[in-house]
C-alpha cells in the first residue's frame, strides 16, 4: 500500500514488488480487463502533451501503467507454473525422505533385522506394509516415484496453459521455463501480451461494428496507446530483473567453482591412492562442466536481455506514435464536437424572435383625463 502511494507521488524510495510476483493465477475477465485498460488509458491521456517531461506527473502514469501490467500478467499459466514449482518442491522433500529410509533400510539389513527396519523405514514415510510390498521390487521408491508423476502432469499442464496464451513450447523448454529462475517473470510477460491481446481484439470487434461512434474511436486509440506503455513497462522489468537480480549472482557461483578446481588441482599432487586421484580428477571435471554451463547459462541470460531491450526499445517507439494518434483523435473530436455545439447554441439565438409587444392604451389614465374633465365642466 505505502509502496503504491509513493508511486503515485512520484517518489523512488520504495520499490515495488514484481509483476510476476503479484501477478494472479487466473486471466482476468475480459470486461475487468477492458476497465483496467481504460483507467491506464485515462491517467495516461490526462497528462498534458506539454507535461510529459514533468518527472513526478510522469511516474504518476508510469505507475498507473504498471499497476495495470500487473493485472493483466495473471493467467492459468502462472498458476499452473506455481503448481509445478510447488510439485518440484514437494518432489525434494520426497527424496530426503526416500534416501534416509534407505539408509535405514540398509543399515536393517546389515544388522540381520531387515523386515524390522523395512517396517520402521516405510513408517518414516507414512506408510505401513498391506502385502503389495512383495510385488514391488522398490517399495521405499514409492513414494518418490509417485512425486514425479504428479510433477509429469503438473508439466503437461503447464505445457497446455501456456499454449493457450499463444506460447506453444516442446517440454524440455517447459521444463526448462520451470526451472530457471526467469522463468515466472517470462510466463507473467506471456501473461500481458495475451490479455492486452485480448482487450485489442474485443476493441476491433467492437469498432468494426459501430465505425461512426466517436466515443467508441477514442476509447480505441486511447487503449492502444496504454496497452503499449503496459507492454513497454513489463518489457523493461523484465530485462532489468535479468541484469539486476539474475546476472549478478553468477559470479559467485564460478568463483566457488574455480576455487574447488583450483583446491582439488593442488590436492591431486599428494594423493596417495589411485581412487583418491579419480575422486580428485572426477571433482575437477565437474567444477569445468559447471564453468561452462554458467558461460553459457550467461550467454544466454545476455541474448534474452539483449532482445528484451530491443523488444522494449520498439514498443515504446510504438507507444510514442499511438498516444500522439490518441491525442490527436481527441483533440480533433473536441474540435468537432465544439463546432457542433457552438453552432447549435448560435443558431437557437438567432432564430429566436422577440414576441410583438402589445400597444399601449393607457386605459387608467384615459379615464382619470376622463373624469377630470367632467368635473371641470360642471364647475
Amino acid at each position: 500500500m505505502l509502496c503504491s502511494a509513493a508511486l503515485a507521488l512520484g517518489l523512488s524510495w520504495c520499490a515495488p514488488p514484481p509483476i510476476a510476483a503479484s501477478a494472479s493465477p487466473v486471466a482476468p475477465e475480459l470486461a475487468r480487463a477492458v476497465t483496467t485498460v481504460s483507467g491506464a488509458a485515462d491517467r495516461l491521456l490526462a497528462l498534458p502533451i506539454l507535461q510529459r517531461d514533468t518527472p513526478n506527473a510522469v511516474a504518476r502514469v508510469e505507475a498507473a501503467l504498471r499497476d495495470a501490467a500487473v493485472e493483466l500478467a495473471g493467467s492459468e499459466a502462472m498458476g499452473q507454473l506455481r503448481a509445478v514449482r510447488s510439485a518440484q518442491a514437494h518432489l525434494y522433500a520426497v527424496q530426503q525422505r526416500v534416501t534416509a529410509a534407505r539408509i535405514a533400510a540398509a543399515a536393517g539389513g546389515r544388522s540381520g533385522d531387515e523386515a524390522g527396519w523395512m517396517d520402521s523405514a516405510l513408517r518414516s514415510l507414512g506408510m505401513q506394509r498391506t502385502g503389495a510390498e512383495a510385488s514391488d521390487p522398490d517399495p521405499i521408491g514409492r513414494p518418490e516415484r509417485e512425486a514425479r508423476e504428479a510433477l509429469d502432469r503438473a508439466l503437461d499442464e503447464l505445457a497446455a496453459r501456456l499454449a493457450a496464451i499463444g506460447v506453444p513450447l516442446g517440454r524440455d523448454a517447459v521444463e526448462s521455463i520451470a526451472a530457471a529462475s526467469e522463468g515466472e517473470t517470462l510466463v507473467a510477460m506471456a501473461g500481458v501480451y495475451a490479455n492486452v491481446e485480448r482487450v485489442t481484439a474485443s476493441l476491433r470487434e467492437a469498432l468494426r461494428r459501430a465505425p461512426d461512434s466517436e466515443p467508441l474511436i477514442r476509447r480505441y486509440y486511447a487503449l492502444h496507446a496504454a496497452s503499449l506503455g503496459i507492454l513497454a513497462v513489463v518489457q523493461q522489468e523484465a530485462r532489468e530483473r535479468i541484469i539486476g537480480d539474475i546476472l549478478p549472482r553468477l559470479p559467485r557461483f564460478e568463483a566457488e567453482a574455480r576455487a574447488l578446481k583450483a583446491d582439488a588441482e593442488r590436492r591431486l599432487g599428494t594423493a596417495a591412492s589411485p581412487d583418491e586421484r579419480a575422486e580428485l580428477t572426477r571433482s575437477i571435471e565437474a567444477n569445468v562442466l559447471v564453468l561452462e554451463v554458467i558461460a553459457l547459462y550467461r550467454s544466454h541470460l545476455e541474448r534474452l536481455t539483449a532482445a528484451l531491450a530491443a523488444q522494449a526499445e520498439e514498443t515504446t517507439r510504438r507507444r510514442g506514435i499511438a498516444e500522439n494518434t490518441a491525442r490527436t483523435a481527441a483533440l480533433a473530436l473536441d474540435v468537432a464536437a465544439m463546432l457542433r455545439d457552438t453552432e447549435r447554441d448560435l443558431s437557437a439565438v438567432l432564430s429566436a424572435r422577440p414576441g410583438l409587444a402589445l400597444p399601449f392604451e393607457a386605459i387608467p389614465l384615459r379615464r382619470e383625463f376622463e373624469r377630470l374633465s367632467r368635473r371641470m365642466a360642471e364647475g
